[in-house]
């Protein structure tokens, strides 16, 4: 393990917060945890840190061991964890707090957690035993904690621990088996915490479903008015009359089922086309843009990348539409309408920025080349004052994060950058995350190196030249981490 500064936790709280731990293993007694803003705007929805007002929600570091004590109160290290953000930016050390006792893991790399309304959304392992006494390998709750961790309910079990699914105010959507299904909490009881799932309901919002996009609204308002955000887009099969047809069709619905609306068909393609979703950027309240590929009926191959963009009515105008590459592409990066995508090209797995102006083969030649390598992940875009620039890792076990200009010759980083080192992150799960907010960029990451917890690296800090070593822990490790951290660090 390298040398890093070790992080001394105050003996207090760190009793205090294992008190909570050991004295809250009956049912779902927890809390309260005082000083939750409930209506404040939510920042990155959907990964595993969310802001919300002056306080960071965070899973306290990734531990997906089967052997994990999942009773509610038991786990600490992989539980939802707050903590307050002080008038700097800097976290108040004092402030964390268990707030959601459980593990909070899926094998969906889609695992993340959302805050709607005074409510956290997550799925946790369901490790009941059957009839023999075995606990079982593939359940999964969805459940729902209040902001203070004093009432949690178990909103519905499901069968399969490796489905997508994303949260709503109302629903919980889950995709499978080609088959969007929306589970409705609306009739729980919000004052007292249940086990059972009394007035949950199930229905299915799609069958035959060949491709979905979900995005979550970049900041939520629990005040604001409709948005994109509300609906799902999908494709599926033609059906009745059509369903020969080569062609599919693009839908899009919300999740209360209401909004059901064919958005787009052969017609408005162009032909005989199959389509599929590969990506979505919420660009606004009222402008979504989507990302798909076009299959021809003739040979049934790839025929091109394209883009359009659509408001809160989900209509698709063809004279929208954009033809990034008539490639076959499958790895797209979105940016926005105006200004395309990157592309990682499947003949040389270069990246490749694309922005819809043109799509001839000479896109694939050195003016439009972003980055040369072959062995990196694009992690974030980031418009800096009118200026964009691409922040990436390496694909495989990586420990630096870089930054680049994403068009040539526009910004301060023509060449590839080193902004963060011996970073070592975790990123075969929930990728890195990034949130930007009014102290800056902040990269948060789980520290391979350092047991697997949340850590973060202030991007606004970084001046140019030296890269910012190390990252700093948010959270708390439990006893037995850091003293095997301690013991490591003085054995070096």
């Amino acid at each position: 393990m390298k040398k890093r500064c070790f992080l001394l936790i105050a003996g207090v709280l760190l009793i205090a917060l294992l008190a909570g731990v050991l004295t809250a293993c009956n049912d779902f007694k927890w809390g309260p945890i005082n000083g939750a803003d409930a209506g404040a705007d939510v920042i990155s929805n959907g990964g595993f840190v969310v802001r919300q007002g002056k306080h960071l929600y965070f899973i306290n570091g990734f531990d997906s061991s089967s052997s994990v004590d999942n009773t509610f109160g038991a786990p600490f290290k992989n539980s939802i964890m707050r903590a307050t953000i002080k008038d700097d930016g800097s976290i108040d050390e004092s402030s964390y707090a268990v707030v959601v006792p459980k593990q909070i893991y899926s094998t969906s790399s889609k695992s993340g957690f959302a805050i709607f309304n005074g409510w956290i959304y997550y799925a946790t392992p369901n490790n009941d035993k059957d009839r023999t006494g075995t606990p079982s390998t593939t359940n999964m709750d969805f459940m729902r904690t209040s902001l203070d961790g004093s009432i949690t309910q178990r909103i519905i079990t499901v069968g399969s621990r490796s489905m997508d699914y994303f949260f709503t105010p109302s629903r919980i959507v889950t995709y499978s088996n080609n088959t969007l299904t929306s589970i409705d909490f609306t009739a729980m009881k919000a004052g007292k915490s249940q086990k059972d799932g009394k007035g949950v309901t199930t229905s299915t919002l799609a069958s035959g479903v060949t491709s979905v996009v979900y995005k979550y609204d970049p900041v939520y308002s629990a005040s604001q008015g409709e948005s994109v955000s509300d609906y799902i887009l999908y494709t599926k099969g033609q059906e009745g009359a059509k369903s020969y047809k080569y062609s599919n069709l693009l839908c899009a619905v919300k999740a209360d089922g209401s909004g059901y609306k064919v958005v787009a068909d052969a017609e408005k393609f162009g032909g005989e086309y199959k389509i599929s979703l590969l990506d979505a950027v919420v660009e606004s309240d009222d402008l979504i843009t989507i990302y798909y590929t076009k299959s021809a009926e003739s040979t049934g191959a790839v025929v091109g990348v394209y883009c359009n963009k659509l408001d809160k009515s989900m209509t698709f105008n063809p004279e929208t539409e954009k033809v990034l590459t008539l490639r076959a592409q499958s790895t797209i990066i979105p940016v926005s309408y105006d200004m395309g995508a990157l592309v990682v090209d499947k003949d040389d797995s270069k990246i490749y920025y694309l922005d819809g102006a043109s799509s001839s083969d000479d896109l694939y030649s050195e003016g439009k080349l972003v980055i040369g390598r072959t062995d990196v992940k694009v992690q974030y875009i980031s418009n800096e004052n009118g200026v964009y620039y691409v922040y990436y890792i390496n694909s495989s076990n990586p420990d630096k994060l870089f930054k680049i200009n994403l068009i040539a010759g526009s910004g301060s980083f023509m060449n590839e950058t080193i902004v963060a080192k011996d970073i070592t992150m975790k990123s075969d799960w929930i990728s890195p995350e990034f949130i930007k907010d009014e102290y800056g960029l902040f990269f948060y990451y789980f520290d391979t190196d350092e047991y697997g917890y949340t850590h973060r690296v202030n991007i606004s800090s970084f001046d140019g030249i030296k890269p910012i070593e190390n990252g700093a822990l948010v959270g708390v490790m439990t006893e037995a981490d850091r003293a095997e951290k301690q013991k490591a660090e003085e054995n070096k």
